[in-house]
């Protein structure tokens, strides 16, 4: 950020904060404020930023609380994670923000977090996710893209059923139904203001910052990213990646995430078998274990003894319910010359 740029973030984010901030907190603003403008006359040109901040707009149903939560997840992706000033400007200022009721309430009642409780048994979790139709779809989807799946799981050393499994199980293989309504940006902001749970603050923070460095590599521009739909924990694409992992590892055929289209079958393929192979996350099981989260080749899975690339799978998705729904698809697809896993 130039010189100007960086000023004028301190000033606007500043600015911002200070309406909720305490004595103590407007006492150290002021320093700042102060060392800012001392900056500020020892510069020989001020460079002006090209979207000023026009402030967060008075939308339906907001709380004083909410529009605090927003000043501060605002501030915090500009100090904390150097988000890009224009951007966020337009992002918090567009007449599109809103927060979405709907979210806090599935963030509680999640699928797979009450199936793995035991809240729900394997026939109901099968029944729910028309697991039978969901077979079919992905011994036609096999055979229909064989040719691009068997190359991805060369390329990656990977299994070519599994991630056919995991496209069937996020989207259904791209169905309308299973791809999400919520407007992605305002997923993470909704989160940050009403989720009640630090934890789930810092995964919004750390996703939006990810969403606007990605939305800026595909120069999809601040008011258009509100019509972009996602899932209501801000997943996208028929493999459905939150953005951080959209940066990590979603470069579809071309190695180029540039080129790559989250909503492309062949782009996703692609994208799934590098996630498996070259991840870097690390899987906390129920006993508080962590578990590499990357495919290794020849290793076969177990999903009753929680072995081998079973953890890659959790590594998509933290759950023992998804990665069982996932196998049980890519088991009932033949075998492929990409691999002989053990099950």
């Amino acid at each position: 950020m130039k010189q100007g740029g960086r000023i004028a973030a301190i000033i606007t984010a500043l600015v911002l904060y200070s309406g909720t901030a305490n004595e103590g907190e407007h006492a150290k603003i002021r320093m700042q404020r102060h060392a800012a403008k001392e900056e500020a006359q020892g510069l020989e040109e001020i460079v002006q930023e090209p979207s000023p901040f026009r402030g967060i707009p008075v939308f339906p149903g907001a709380t004083p609380q909410d529009y605090k939560e927003l000043r501060e997840l605002y501030q915090r992706l500009i100090f904390e994670k150097g988000a890009d000033l224009s951007y966020a400007n337009e992002l918090f200022s567009s007449e599109k923000l809103r927060l979405d009721a709907r979210i806090p309430k599935l963030l509680k009642r999640n699928f797979m977090s009450k199936a793995d409780k035991g809240e729900l048994s394997w026939s109901e979790v099968y029944k729910r996710n028309r697991i039978d139709v969901l077979e079919k779809k992905a011994k036609k989807f096999f055979e229909q893209y064989r040719e691009h799946l068997e190359a991805a799981a060369e390329k990656y050393g990977v299994d070519a059923r599994v991630i056919t499994g995991i496209l069937g199980e996020e989207t259904g293989f791209g169905h309308r139904q299973f791809r999400g309504d919520y407007s992605w940006p305002a997923t993470f902001m909704t989160i940050y203001a009403r989720s009640g749970s630090k934890r789930w603050k810092e995964f919004a923070l750390r996703e939006l910052a990810s969403l606007i460095k990605y939305a800026r590599i595909k120069g999809i521009p601040a008011d258009k990213l509100y019509d972009e739909k996602s899932s209501y924990a801000g997943a996208y694409g028929m493999g459905q990646f939150i953005p951080s992992s959209l940066l990590e590892t979603f470069v579809g055929k071309s190695g180029r995430i540039e080129d790559a289209d989250p909503w492309d079958v062949v782009d996703n393929i692609y994208a799934v078998a590098n996630y498996l192979a070259n991840n870097t996350r690390r899987v906390k099981d129920e006993n508080g274990k962590f578990h590499s989260g990357r495919w290794k080749p020849g290793e076969g899975w177990d999903v009753g003894a929680r072995k081998g690339n079973y953890w890659a799978v959790r590594a998509y998705n933290n759950s023992h319910t998804y990665a069982r729904i996932v196998f049980h698809i890519a088991s009932s697809i033949p075998e492929n010359k990409a691999g002989k896993p053990d099950r």
